[in-house]
C-alpha cells in the first residue's frame, strides 16, 4: 500500500467488488452487475488481472484495472496488460490522483516484466497516459459502409448463422492460418474467444461460410442500437473479394431483424483485407482510437506489424 496524505492506494481484494460497481455506475451512468464484473475480471482464461483502488479515508474514489492478455511479439509469447476502467470520482479530480494511480499500477506490471497496451479515446485520458511515459504509437481507424436492402450470398457458398458464439477447433485452424502473416498480435485461443464472446457480456453473433464443405470464412459481430450499426469484432477468411463480400452479407442476414443501417470495422492499410474492404465500398469515418504502449516496449515500427481488431478493445 502507498499513502499520500488523506488518500491511500491499495491492491484489489474481493470485499471491494461492490464498492467498485457503485463507483462505476456513478461515473459512467451504466449498470455493472456482479456477475458481469466477475466474468470480466475474475474468469479471464489468460490469468489474474491487476486492479488498483484509491480511497479517501474509507471511501472508494478511484479505480484502474489491467486485463491480462497473451500477445505474440517477435516470435515469442509475452503477457501484455490492457489498461481499462480508469476512473476517478468527479469530487476528487484535479488532485493528480489519476496520474498517481496509473503510476502505481504500472509499477506492479513492470515488476512482473509485463508489457502494457491501452486504447484511450478521450483527450484527457490520452494526456494522463502521455505524462506517465506512454507512447501513442498509432491510430486505428473506423471504416463503415451503408447497407442496402438486398444482401445476396452466392449460391456456391453454404451459410451457417448462429446467435451463440461457440468457437471450434476448425474455427481456430482458419483463424491461426490467417494470423500467420502478423508479427505482433493478441493471441486468440479457443478458451479465450469463447470467454471473450460469451453471453455474459453482449449479444454477439457468429457466421460461417463454406465452399465444397470446407469452411472458408468466419465473422463475429455485434449490433449497436444507438446508431443501428453492426460492428465486426473478428473476421477471418480465405483470400478473395467474393469470399469477403459473402461473409459480410452473412452477418447482415444474421442481424436482419434489427434492421441495420450500416456496418463498421476497424482496419489499417497494412491489414491484408484492407484493400478488399475499400473495394467493397467501406469508407473511413472521423472516429479513431489511440493505441498506446508503455516505454518498456521497444519502438520498432510496431504499427506496421501489429494486428488488432474491434474485439481487442470494445469489451472493456
Amino acid at each position: 500500500m502507498q499513502e499520500d496524505k488523506n488518500f491511500s492506494f491499495k491492491v484489489y481484494k474481493k470485499d471491494h467488488k461492490h464498492q467498485i460497481i457503485r463507483l462505476f455506475k456513478k461515473i459512467f451512468k451504466i449498470n455493472l452487475n456482479a456477475n458481469n464484473w466477475n466474468w470480466k475480471f475474475k474468469k479471464n482464461p489468460n490469468g489474474k488481472n491487476k486492479i488498483v483502488l484509491v480511497f479517501f479515508k474509507k471511501k472508494l474514489i478511484g479505480h484502474c484495472a489491467a486485463i491480462k492478455m497473451r500477445f505474440q511479439y517477435s516470435a515469442k509469447k509475452k503477457f501484455f496488460y490492457r489498461i481499462q476502467n480508469f476512473m476517478v470520482d468527479k469530487e476528487y479530480r484535479e488532485k493528480k490522483i489519476a496520474t498517481k494511480t496509473l503510476d502505481f499500477l504500472i509499477s506492479k506490471i513492470v515488476k512482473d516484466k509485463g508489457h502494457i497496451i491501452t486504447f484511450p479515446n478521450r483527450d484527457i485520458s490520452t494526456k494522463i497516459f502521455s505524462k506517465n511515459s506512454y507512447r501513442k504509437i498509432f491510430h486505428i481507424f473506423t471504416y463503415e459502409k451503408l447497407l442496402k436492402k438486398k444482401h445476396s450470398i452466392q449460391k456456391k457458398f453454404f451459410l451457417k448463422n448462429s446467435s451463440i458464439v461457440k468457437i471450434t477447433n476448425n474455427d481456430m485452424k482458419l483463424i491461426n492460418e490467417c494470423l500467420q502473416k502478423y508479427k505482433v498480435l493478441n493471441l486468440r485461443s479457443k478458451n479465450y474467444l469463447n470467454w471473450r464472446y460469451s453471453l455474459n457480456f453482449g449479444n454477439y453473433k457468429i457466421s460461417r461460410i463454406f465452399f465444397n464443405k470446407q469452411m472458408i470464412g468466419i465473422i463475429i459481430s455485434k449490433f449497436y442500437s444507438r446508431d443501428n450499426s453492426i460492428c465486426i469484432c473478428e473476421i477471418f477468411y480465405k483470400k478473395g473479394n467474393e469470399n469477403l463480400r459473402s461473409l459480410i452479407n452473412s452477418t447482415v442476414v444474421n442481424f436482419i431483424k434489427n434492421n441495420p443501417k450500416k456496418i463498421k470495422i476497424w482496419t489499417m492499410s497494412h491489414f491484408s483485407m484492407h484493400r478488399n474492404l475499400l473495394d467493397l465500398g467501406f469508407k473511413k469515418i472521423n472516429f479513431k482510437t489511440n493505441v498506446c504502449t508503455y516505454k518498456n516496449l521497444p519502438k520498432d515500427n510496431l504499427f506496421k506489424k501489429m494486428y488488432l481488431s474491434m474485439g481487442d478493445s470494445d469489451i472493456y
